[in-house]
């Protein structure tokens, strides 16, 4: 039993020894993607494509939104001078609004959302394709994600600047 353990731990310093051999051969970099994202010119242009595509939503929502604060307004500097009946309608025709307004600005969020995180996801998709050529370009084996690890060895290659002058050419 004593011959096994030993040989075991044998084995699995051998095989821990191969493995740190092997990656001290490997040629390693990493790259750091939110930079990336912030400094696009790529940003920029998903930005205002989404602000386009949203403009008149806004707009209308800015409408009712404006509608509704003048009735409010109306019902606030006008309470004594109306009467009972007229003043329930505006009422009941303000909360009516209200629950209108606020169920069209959540699919509005929900909506924007739902576009920003496809828009971003095709361009992390496209971020990853330029990764991937110019890694296989230079010969690297492994690329990692900069803001996934706590430190970096100034020897391992940051190939950040490369991959952000490929995108924004």
């Amino acid at each position: 039993m004593k011959i096994y353990f030993n040989t075991l731990l044998l084995n699995t310093i051998l095989i821990i020894m191969l493995i740190s051999k092997a990656q001290a051969n490997e040629k390693i970099a990493v790259v750091n993607i939110y930079d990336i994202f912030q400094k696009s010119i790529q940003k920029i242009i998903i930005t205002e494509k989404l602000e386009k595509e949203f403009k008149n939503k806004i707009i209308d929502l800015q409408k009712i939104e404006n509608d509704l604060q003048n009735k409010i307004q109306h019902l606030k500097y006008n309470n004594k001078n109306i009467n009972t009946h007229e003043k329930q309608e505006l009422e009941k025709s303000i909360i009516a609004q209200k629950k209108i307004f606020s169920k069209k600005v959540k699919i509005f969020e929900e909506e924007n959302i739902k576009r920003q995180n496809e828009e971003k996801n095709k361009f992390l998709e496209y971020i990853r394709k330029i990764i991937k050529n110019i890694a296989v370009k230079k010969g690297y084996d492994i690329v990692i994600d900069s803001d996934s690890i706590f430190y970096i060895n100034n020897k391992i290659k940051n190939i950040t600047p490369e991959i952000l002058n490929k995108i924004n050419e």
